[in-house]
């Protein structure tokens, strides 16, 4: 937006955000109205951090795939029984169920990823890429430090400044149990609730997807 001198004009964030309210917006149409009026996206505050029944249910209804719902800041919010017995997010220390802390911080789980290191450089560009929508967020800052303090492969390489955008990918698994599965992982967003990601590693084969079933 410019003046009839030419000069650029900035809307305050308050009055996008009371247009936003005026017109009804739901929190993607909100997000858009804010970028294109060279704003920040709505606060962190308004980002979901829980997962209601029916996509429990959904996660129960993909079975014998596995499935989890990770929120904005890369965090396990849900996951069905396949993904539980494949990755274990419900082990990690509670305040730190996060897909970054699977697999930078100590422990062997991520370790399982045949070409592990790459993978989680790949994570580490779309978490950092999260996190530039949200520079005020509190979680996100203490998440990164305490990541800093676990792992010196995250100081490393989050100092690189790479950024993407997608979670998905092919990865193969070394299980110590049942050994090789190969894995095609999806992701998709809810229009609802832009900032859920809904993560489904699919079995290439049933061969795969025989030997997930057959996980303790």
């Amino acid at each position: 937006m410019v003046t009839e001198q030419g000069r650029p004009v900035t809307p305050s964030p308050q009055v996008v955000d009371a247009i936003a309210r005026a017109l009804r917006l739901d929190a993607e149409s909100h997000r858009h109205l804010r970028r294109l009026a060279g704003l920040a996206v709505p606060e962190p505050d308004q980002m979901p951090s829980d997962v209601g029944p029916e996509l429990n249910r959904l996660l129960v209804t993909l079975e014998p795939a596995p499935a989890c719902l990770l929120g904005p800041r890369f965090d396990f919010l849900a996951w069905n029984g396949p993904f539980d017995r494949l990755w274990k997010p419900g082990s990690l220390p509670a305040n730190r169920r996060n897909l970054m802390w699977l697999y930078l911080a100590k422990g062997p789980t991520a370790r399982r990823t045949v070409g592990w290191q790459e993978r989680a450089r790949h994570l580490l560009g779309q978490f950092r890429a999260a996190a530039a929508e949200h520079p005020g967020d509190e979680r996100f800052a203490e998440l990164i430090e305490a990541l800093q303090e676990e792992s010196e492969r995250f100081c490393e390489w989050w100092s690189r400044y790479n950024v993407e955008q997608a979670l998905t990918g092919k990865i193969t698994v070394r299980h110590p149990d049942v050994g090789i599965i190969h894995i095609d992982v999806i992701e998709t967003k809810f229009p609802a609730d832009p900032g859920l990601t809904m993560s489904v590693p699919v079995p290439v084969r049933l061969a795969d997807q025989d030997k997930i079933t057959h996980l303790d």
